[in-house]
């Protein structure tokens, strides 16, 4: 750095041919950029100015030295110079990791709104239910449902969904509208098996937890899938806001148990604890706890 120093201050002096100008425009004292200069004069065993009291000129390996040096600090200014673009308006490819039912549910939408956003930005969605190592695998960000464990990776929250109770009016038609979470033990339940730790769903009034065990036909892994099976008015399902909010507002899904809350599942952005965050990382993790904080209920 101090030999970086120096060098710019070689360049301004023999550029300015003034030692006071030079350090004038470099915001330094007279003396402490003669002391620069002295040094890396030193520092390469030559002379490189020839001074006097009224003038300063280069000597022959001066001259050398000086049009070796403003090609390299002139490539260098405008390689920062394009750094700081880059920073401004990321460029390259972004590889995201995320699970099935937000990317087809949700990421459709988000990852095209991004796009027009940023269009030199190349942006590559992989979806995978199961954890995988992003540094291993080459991910920039991961997308991930629940609380994150403390490891070496930077976990972010951007997203709360609430579990939404909900069924098609046809299926209610048939079978009646719930009016208290107790009325459930008398309707097909649609479970999702990753989403709770038994068999009952928990709702809460007011200071009270109220636990109902549930039944049903049907039980699945998958949020998609249970969505089309209560879209197909196979029964009720508790599923996450995102993947009913359309049809709820559509009227193709009712929701059910409204004055009773229920549980939310967190969404984090999950990256690598580098220090020096990627800039394409750190925009697009604010993008999306902008995009779903436009749609939280």
């Amino acid at each position: 750095m101090d030999r970086w120093h120096a060098i710019k201050g070689f360049i301004n002096v023999l550029e300015l041919r003034s030692y006071t100008a030079a350090a004038r425009k470099l915001g330094l004292s007279r003396s402490h950029l003669s002391k620069q200069i002295t040094s890396l004069e030193d520092g390469l065993g030559v002379r490189l100015l020839n001074r006097t009291t009224k003038h300063v000129s280069p000597t022959e390996i001066g001259e050398a030295y000086y049009e070796v040096c403003s090609r390299a600090v002139g490539e260098l200014e405008n390689a920062e110079a394009d750094l700081g673009a880059l920073r401004r308006m990321p460029r390259g490819r972004l590889k995201i990791l995320a699970p099935k039912s937000l990317a087809v549910l949700e990421l459709v939408d988000a990852s095209r709104s991004f796009a027009a956003a940023y269009p030199d930005l190349e942006i590559e969605i992989f979806i995978e239910d199961q954890l995988l190592d992003i540094v291993e695998r080459g991910f920039d960000l991961a997308l991930r449902f629940g609380e994150q464990p403390d490891s070496a990776l930077v976990a972010r929250k951007i997203a709360s969904f609430r579990l939404i109770p909900c069924a098609t009016p046809r299926y209610l038609k048939k079978q009646g509208i719930p009016r208290r979470p107790a009325d459930l033990a008398h309707h097909n339940c649609l479970r999702h098996l990753g989403m709770t730790k038994d068999s009952a769903w928990r709702f809460r009034e007011k200071s009270e937890e109220i636990a109902v065990g549930v039944h049903g036909r049907i039980s699945s892994n998958s949020t998609v899938f249970l969505r089309e099976c209560v879209l197909h008015g196979e029964g009720i399902g508790l599923m996450p806001s995102y993947s009913v909010r359309k049809d709820i507002k559509a009227r193709r899904l009712r929701p059910l148990l409204t004055k009773y809350a229920t549980a939310s599942l967190p969404l984090y952005a999950v990256h690598s604890g580098h220090r020096h965050l990627a800039t394409k990382v750190r925009i697009c993790v604010d993008f999306l706890v902008e995009w779903f904080d436009r749609r939280a209920e």
